[in-house]
């Protein structure tokens, strides 16, 4: 069997003039190391190179947000509701700095609610720190509305918009790997406060640490769904979210 030999021509990569030594390097910032290695150098990837493995500890401050955080800032929520799978509720406030675009974490209420308590908690959530926009999924968002509704005589006293995840949960940059291009570079403060939380606390702060290491493998993903969505309603007010 005679073997053909193969022209050097047909070796080289297809996409060479596109994508030029600058445009990946703008490619690798804009997407981050986890989606180029996988994407553009064809690494397969274990669990342990998630995609916020080793980002937390960037963002990590060892002070009380009251601290860092300016009344005037504008706040943001994102809530990931229970269902028949998923038994926990997570809202989700973060303030973001005007000037700079940096995106503090200020509460994580985490509760396993009926429909009329997670109406309450959010309206309470909503007391403490007036968003600008709350963003809820879709999915289980016509019962609280309902329910809304029939409180508040069928006028809303803050904005909650729906939130139409689809294939956008996964883009590099949209979806929930772009809060981790966002940590890589410097654009989440997480603030911890002076106490020490142990291995084992269950404060809504560590559980979102928690999920956001194991993401996307882990169990839950409840708080980490919460804060996408509360990073997306931040980032833009209107584009690619539908509203009720």
């Amino acid at each position: 069997m005679q073997i053909s030999e193969i022209p050097i021509v047909a070796t080289l990569p297809l996409w060479s003039e596109q994508w030029n030594k600058e445009a990946l390097q703008r490619r690798r910032k804009a997407i981050g190391e986890t989606a180029y290695a996988r994407g553009f150098q064809q690494k397969a990837l274990s669990d342990k190179d998630a995609p916020f493995a080793g980002l937390i500890e960037r963002c990590l401050v060892s002070a009380d947000w009251q601290s860092i955080v300016r009344d005037e800032w504008p706040r943001y929520g994102g809530v990931d509701l229970a269902g028949e799978k998923r038994p926990g509720t997570v809202i989700f406030t973060l303030a973001k700095d005007p000037e700079t675009g940096k995106k503090y974490p200020i509460e994580i209420v985490y509760g396993k609610w009926q429909a009329g308590r997670t109406v309450t908690e959010l309206e309470a959530a909503y007391l403490r720190h007036k968003h600008q926009r709350i963003n809820v999924e879709t999915n289980g968002l016509q019962k609280i509305l309902v329910d809304w509704i029939a409180k508040t005589d069928g006028k809303s006293r803050f904005a909650v918009k729906a939130f139409v995840t689809g294939a956008q949960k996964s883009h590099p940059e949209y979806g929930v790997p772009g809060m981790a291009v966002e940590m890589e570079n410097g654009a989440w403060v997480i603030c911890t406060g002076e106490d020490k939380h142990e291995y084992d606390c269950k404060c809504g702060l560590c559980l979102w640490i928690k999920e956001l290491r194991a993401w996307p493998v882990g169990v839950s993903t409840d708080a980490v769904m919460a804060s996408w969505f509360a990073s997306e309603a931040a980032r833009k007010s209107t584009a690619g979210v539908r509203w009720l």
